[in-house]
């Protein structure tokens, strides 16, 4: 049994308080036998082979003793896979947000054969020259400063479209995905982001990096 949790993945993760800080808890999983982590940082990790299992999550929230259980399932083959659960409310039955995320592999260094550095070579020089007439062409239309002004206005955000992003924020009680709001709004990917850009640096939300996306979280 020691032998398949070691040939097994890594489950791991954060626990978070409602404010999105490490909350400290008791995490055990059902393996055989049970493996238990005293997270006094929030943060907990354990060894499982692949199969089906219950993670508990024991926790104080305020004046109150709170446990979370809930079915994970481990894939088969060797992987770290992440789970972080933020706790939104006392109702810990459906007041639990996962993030499940399995982290990219590094991909194998393949040597390069000695027959074809001549190629690398002549690639690198093409690439020189590409790189040089392009610069020059940059240099001869760059933009004069009038022009560059009114292309920066025109890319400032407006009060319109932040008020629009913190009224869905609202709507979802102050806590939302990045991925969820652009779902929702007539914007395009790169707006949203300096939308929320704006928002953050005047302090009126704050974004965290969950797994693949960002988690938006209002500061009113």
């Amino acid at each position: 049994m020691f032998a398949a949790l070691a040939s097994g993945a890594t489950i791991y993760g954060t626990v978070y308080s409602p404010d999105l800080t490490p909350l400290p808890a008791v995490v055990s999983i059902s393996t055989v036998p049970v493996q238990q982590a005293v997270a006094a940082n929030g943060t907990y990790s354990f060894n499982a082979a692949p199969g089906t299992y219950e993670l508990m999550v024991a926790y104080n929230l305020g004046n109150e003793s709170e446990t979370y259980r809930e079915k994970i399932t481990v894939p088969a083959g060797p992987g770290e896979y992440r789970r972080d659960i933020l706790v939104i409310g006392g109702d810990v039955g459906g007041g639990v947000i996962d993030i499940i995320d399995r982290l990219p592999e590094a991909p194998a260094q393949d040597e390069t054969p000695a027959s074809s550095l001549p190629w690398l070579l002549v690639a690198v020089i093409a690439g020189g020259v590409t790189l040089a007439v392009l610069f020059l062409y940059y240099v001869r239309r760059k933009p004069t400063p009038s022009a560059a002004g009114n292309a920066t206005t025109q890319e400032n955000v407006s009060s319109t479209e932040e008020l629009k992003v913190l009224s869905e924020i609202g709507k979802s009680g102050g806590l939302i995905t990045q991925k969820e709001l652009r779902k929702r709004l007539p914007y395009s990917e790169a707006r949203i982001s300096m939308v929320l850009t704006s928002l953050e640096a005047s302090g009126r939300i704050k974004k965290i990096k969950r797994g693949r996306g960002n988690l938006i979280k209002s500061q009113a």
